[in-house]
């Protein structure tokens, strides 16, 4: 991954502060958002130059997978947590996607947009 890379995170709970989210000035990265309420400025941050990585976690990991793949741009990845438990191939939609590898016992699943 190149290091000269954005990194932003959406959550609808802004947890206690910590010395490390100090370290890191996390709270520049992070937006108090609903992702589902959201959808069009993160398709904004997804069409900007440069590799995008999504990471689905929330509540609704189906709704938010499936919401979110259709704005990524060819070879930007898509991560979800809690694969095989949440959320199962059946539940997505993979056109247009490549399954890069699925970690059964970290429950996590990658693709690339094609």
């Amino acid at each position: 991954m190149e290091r000269d890379a954005e990194f932003i995170t959406y959550d609808v709970v802004d947890y206690e502060p910590s010395n490390l989210k100090k370290l890191l000035n996390f709270d520049q990265y992070f937006r108090q958002k609903d992702i589902l309420f959201n959808l069009d400025e993160i398709a904004q941050e997804c069409s900007k130059k440069g590799k995008t990585i999504l990471f689905c976690d929330n509540g609704n990991k189906i709704i938010e997978f499936n919401a979110l793949s259709d704005k990524l741009k060819s070879g930007d990845i898509i991560i979800t947590h809690d694969w095989g438990v949440e959320i199962k191939e059946k539940d997505i939609e993979l056109s247009g996607l490549k399954t890069l590898e699925i970690d059964k016992k970290a429950q996590l699943a990658f693709f690339e947009r094609v």
